[in-house]
């Protein structure tokens, strides 16, 4: 690792495997000693301090603050304590909010309104250069498992292959390296090889 702090953002759709992996990464991490933070997902816990439901998903509103909270949280990362640690661990992050919000817009108009006034916001626009388009950030895209999908009542369960598309396209047109992990992977074991592999090449 270099002198930077490695940021490990852990995306796609889902039941493929995020929290599962971000579990698994963050005690291998324990076991080496490595020094870290760990933002778990952001999502559930706005949409139940502001009284969401699964239903509304395409509310404009609660994915704006959804971003507002990872935006608050990666201030928090900058402080002189957080500087320190080796690596940041993120399970989602706010590039979930985008694509949720456009797999949920009615035509092309709807999901361009919804891409500006996420998008272009100070907020994500300075997570943009700050975090995800940094050299020592890491974005792993997980493909959806078909045996893994469960229905727990506060998860979005979209089509997953429509996801995983959307997924794709917001980060390519954010201009997001990104790499994917699917099916060709499931052994955690592998998974979390993998992951350690590549945080040790930044």
């Amino acid at each position: 690792m270099g002198c930077s702090p490695v940021r490990i953002y852990v995306v796609g759709p889902s039941s493929s495997g995020k929290t599962t992996l971000c579990n698994a990464l963050a005690e291998e991490m324990c076991q080496r000693g490595w020094s870290f933070s760990y933002t778990t997902e952001m999502a559930r816990d706005v949409m139940r301090k502001a009284g969401f439901s699964r239903a509304p998903i395409g509310n404009v509103e609660m994915q704006e603050a959804i971003i507002a909270a990872y935006w608050t949280r990666e201030q928090e990362i900058r402080t002189v304590e957080c500087r320190a640690e080796e690596v940041h661990l993120f399970d989602r992050c706010a590039v979930d909010a985008v694509v949720y919000a456009l797999l949920t817009a009615e035509d092309n108009e709807q999901k361009e309104q919804r891409w500006d006034k996420l998008v272009l916001t100070l907020p994500f626009q300075e997570m943009l250069t700050t975090c995800y388009r940094t050299s020592s950030s890491i974005i792993i895209l997980l493909r959806p498992v078909a045996q893994w999908i469960v229905d727990d009542g506060v998860r979005f369960l979209e089509d997953p292959t429509t996801s995983l598309e959307m997924f794709r396209r917001v980060l390519q047109r954010l201009n997001l390296e990104y790499q994917e992990i699917g099916e060709d992977m499931l052994n955690i074991e592998h998974r979390v090889h993998f992951m350690v592999q590549h945080i040790g090449t930044q």
